[in-house]
């Protein structure tokens, strides 16, 4: 008798762990789905470009740009192309480049711009200056943000 009581409570044990870890698995899916958003690293930039050669001096024109986790956020006119261009760049800004055929004038305007911020979790800063705002168009979408001659 003993024997079938031991069996039974074996067997109600068991029963009830299995239970316990099905009940466990659709709350572990839910915290291992609830932390995704969070192993996504941001990428989030404030973009700036002004006149001159000085990277510190006020800018003309300052935007925001956030690529990830969400979606495109901020303040940019072109946030899908420009992160987009970011994304194939593997964030270097540095390695940005549009179309080569582009033409410009040798006119000395120069304009610097500047990232700073987290791309993917990393931290960013860039400065670059280019002779006139036509050479700037070489960094595609990222710097496009209203500044022409003149601006």
């Amino acid at each position: 008798m003993k024997e079938k009581i031991v069996r039974s409570a074996c067997g109600v044990m068991a029963a009830a762990a299995a239970g316990l870890a099905f009940s466990l698995t659709p709350a572990a899916a839910a915290v291992q789905q609830d932390e995704e958003p969070r192993r996504a690293a941001p990428t989030a930039l404030v973009l700036t470009v002004q006149h001159g050669t000085d990277a510190t001096a006020p800018a003309a024109r300052a935007v925001t740009l956030s690529c990830y986790p969400t979606g495109t956020a901020g303040d940019h006119p072109s946030a899908a192309q420009a992160c987009a261009e970011l994304e194939e760049a593997e964030g270097d800004i540095a390695s940005l480049s549009a179309s080569p055929l582009q033409m410009c004038n040798t006119r000395y305007a120069p304009v610097t711009v500047t990232a700073a911020g987290v791309w993917k979790g990393e931290h960013v800063s860039y400065a670059e200056t280019f002779s006139n705002s036509c050479h700037l168009k070489g960094k595609g979408a990222l710097f496009q943000f209203g500044i022409g001659p003149g601006e």
